[in-house]
C-alpha cells in the first residue's frame, strides 16, 4: 500500500518535475502532497470514498496521482491537462462501480 509521500513522488515524476532515480525536494513533496490532500478532499465531498489515508487501495493509486498532477500542473509552470482529469475519475469510478457490483446486496422482506 502505497503512503501519501509515495504517491506525491509519483505526481512529480508523472510532471516530470523529478526523473527516475532523482530526489524530489521537500518542498516539492509538500506542494504534491498539499494537491493529493485536495484530491482526497474532493472524493470525500462527492462521496465516493471507502477508505482513509491510512487505507488507500491498490486500484485507486493511479487516479490519486493522474487527479494530483492535473491539481499541481500549474505549481510546476506545467501545462494542466484536462485527460489527467478525466482518465483519473474515470478509472476511479469504474473501479468503484465494480466493488459495488461484487458487494453483497441485503434483501428488505415485506
Amino acid at each position: 500500500m502505497a503512503t501519501k509521500r509515495d504517491l506525491a513522488i509519483r505526481l512529480l515524476q508523472k510532471l516530470e518535475v523529478v526523473g527516475d532515480g532523482q530526489t524530489a525536494s521537500d518542498s516539492d513533496i509538500e506542494i504534491a502532497e498539499r494537491g493529493l490532500d485536495g484530491v482526497h478532499a474532493l472524493l470525500l465531498a462527492e462521496r465516493k470514498l471507502k477508505w482513509t489515508w491510512a487505507d488507500i487501495p491498490k486500484f485507486a493509486e493511479f487516479p490519486y496521482v493522474f487527479l494530483g498532477a492535473f491539481l499541481c500542473a500549474s505549481d510546476f509552470g506545467k501545462q494542466a491537462d484536462p485527460n489527467m482529469w478525466q482518465v483519473g475519475m474515470t478509472m476511479l469510478n469504474r473501479s468503484n462501480t465494480a466493488l459495488l457490483a461484487d458487494a453483497p446486496a441485503s434483501a428488505e422482506y415485506f
